[in-house]
């Protein structure tokens, strides 16, 4: 895998710090990108092995679930930036604002949130205790 070249100013912004985005990232290592690649999560927890939520439930944390340690995004030169929510998109100034009103420029962008919870219909859906997993938060 390609690492971090101090003298490649191409910045790739990546918006969302699942699995998707997780990949992304990954493979623009593998594929010998050297410029920076900088993830922002509006989770607290580095990528997680979301389909392991149900079957861990409240036995594990979601710390150790994740799919990479922080030490191999160190070693990539991956940053990952946790807690942070994505509010605005400037396309034209190809630049992003963040829920503490930081803005960061970018020269590529992938947006990467991934998708909500379905909701099944069916009789007992709506009781109290059934709950629906997204996250670990949830």
């Amino acid at each position: 895998m390609a690492k971090k070249d101090p003298n490649n100013k191409t910045k790739m912004l990546i918006i969302g710090g699942g699995s998707a985005g997780l990949t992304c990232a990954e493979t623009l290592r593998q594929s010998n990108f050297t410029g920076e690649i900088q993830v922002i999560s509006n989770e607290k927890h580095l990528p997680y092995d979301r389909t392991l939520l149900s079957k861990a439930c409240a036995s594990i944390d979601a710390n150790n679930l994740v799919i990479r340690k922080s030490d191999f995004f160190d070693e990539h030169g991956i940053d990952f930036q946790l807690g942070y929510e994505v509010k605005s998109i400037d396309r034209c100034g190809k630049s992003v604002k963040l829920s503490d009103g930081t803005s960061l420029s970018y020269d590529k962008l992938l947006i990467a949130t991934g998708g909500t919870a379905r909701k099944p219909r069916f009789p007992g859906h709506d009781l109290k205790n059934v709950f629906t997993l997204r996250s670990a938060a949830d």
